[in-house]
């Protein structure tokens, strides 16, 4: 079987075609996302170590539950919009039309970062890094210090370390 220069060139560009898509088509995994944001969201305060007799103490990102939090608001950027259906409505001597929700389908937040596109998840990083550290900032405003109670009650205070 022969082909032409044209349709040689034409399958080639197709293909090359076919590999970008597949490429943009390429699903981040869920815990690759965490490498993917600039920083992550501070979940606590920990005990980093003691220096002397003063404890030191720092802001935390190792719990998951505020993590997830931001996963879950990722995800539901991207939720799935109920689309209007033209409708008519029929008046006192006239047809008009209106817009009505389709009952076809119904908002839908996707359950895994998996069911994003490719587009979707780059909007959802994008989003996450412009949020995470609006977090941060006022986590930090919040809880600039923690207190510590001693064992005879007496209380100090002793402030964060933003390391």
């Amino acid at each position: 079987m022969e082909i032409s220069y044209e349709e040689y060139r034409d399958l080639k560009r197709r293909i090359e075609e076919l590999e970008r898509e597949q490429a943009k088509a390429k699903v981040l995994p869920m815990k690759r996302w965490a490498y993917q944001v600039n920083e992550l969201p501070i979940d606590t305060i920990r005990l980093s170590e003691n220096i002397g007799s003063i404890p030191f103490f720092r802001y935390s990102q190792e719990a998951r539950e505020t993590w997830e939090i931001f996963l879950k608001l990722a995800k539901h950027v991207n939720k799935r919009i109920t689309p209007y259906e033209e409708a008519k409505i029929y008046g006192p001597g006239e047809l008009t039309y209106c817009y009505n929700w389709s009952k076809k389908s119904h908002d839908e937040i996707p359950k895994k970062c998996e069911d994003l596109t490719y587009e979707e998840q780059k909007l959802s990083i994008e989003m996450l890094n412009e949020l995470i550290p609006i977090y941060n900032k006022y986590f930090k405003l919040a809880h600039p210090e923690i207190c510590i109670i001693y064992r005879d009650e007496k209380r100090q205070f002793v402030s964060v370390e933003d390391v």
